[in-house]
């Protein structure tokens, strides 16, 4: 009888290899915010069941009729979708990658986010096709390639480093491109409707909500206008800074490139 409960685990023995003593579940990792470390579990060192894991039955009940289903997460899902990550705290799926880096919305309007990132996904009978529709997300895309950059930085620092810049160079770049488009239209306008740009003069900064008795032009009185309706515009051309493209020489480059497109 010794020797036998010698050699037998006990219960606290059992419930150790247990995840939910595990602090790499996926579910200890959601609805906070995350430090760099906790990341870098959530992508190397998340637990994940033994293929021959147990998976518990979830009993539903659906219809007019109260059908009973038993149904089960299915390991092979894991396989076919490799972001899943199951918790066995609470018999649920979350999305890894979302988890790790998306904020709490996203998505159309900014939605607050829930199932497969804050909440646990469990409907297994409609598994496949929320799966599916989860892989198509934006932000999925998105936190996907987050993951990647983030692999790569904790591999290589230093191309971490020029990655970083090369981004954040590129985004000025788009986000310049994005502020020039309505100066742009502003003087397409003004040449469409035989309007003059100029007025009597023009001070420099543009404040949307500034009434002057000077006479600064058909150009400038545009985009004060159109930059009471928009608040990025609006913030782009209060904000500090020398390169608005206003000044009259920007109106006037915009002028000659506008006519080498038409005569081209």
């Amino acid at each position: 009888m010794h020797l036998f409960s010698q050699f037998t685990p006990s219960t606290t023995d059992i419930n150790r290899t247990s995840s939910i003593y595990n602090i790499f579940n996926i579910a200890h990792y959601t609805n906070k915010l995350l430090k760099q470390s906790e990341i870098e579990e959530i992508l190397s060192k998340i637990w994940i069941p033994d293929i021959n894991y147990n998976f518990p039955i979830k009993i539903s009940v659906v219809g007019k009729q109260q059908k009973v289903l038993k149904l089960k997460f299915q390991y092979k899902w894991l396989i076919n979708f490799p972001w899943l990550a199951y918790s066995e705290v609470n018999n649920g799926m979350y999305c890894k990658y979302c988890v790790a880096f998306t904020k709490n919305e996203a998505g159309v309007n900014n939605r607050k986010l829930g199932a497969f990132v804050l909440k646990k996904y469990d409907d297994w009978k409609h598994a496949m096709e929320n799966f599916k529709n989860h892989s198509n997300l934006e932000y999925h895309k998105k936190s996907l390639l987050d993951a990647d950059n983030f692999l790569n930085m904790l591999k290589n620092p230093i191309w971490a480093i020029d990655k970083i810049i090369d981004n954040e160079k590129n985004k000025q770049i788009l986000q310049n491109r994005k502020n020039i488009i309505p100066i742009i239209e502003a003087v397409i306008l003004c040449g469409s409707q035989n309007l003059a740009l100029r007025g009597h003069r023009y001070s420099g900064k543009i404040e949307s909500n500034d009434s002057k008795v000077i006479n600064e032009g058909n150009f400038i009185e545009i985009l004060r206008y159109r930059a009471q309706g928009d608040i990025k515009m609006k913030t782009y051309l209060e904000s500090s800074g020398k390169m608005k493209y206003t000044s009259n020489r920007s109106q006037n480059n915009m002028i000659d490139a506008c006519n080498k497109i038409l005569l081209d």
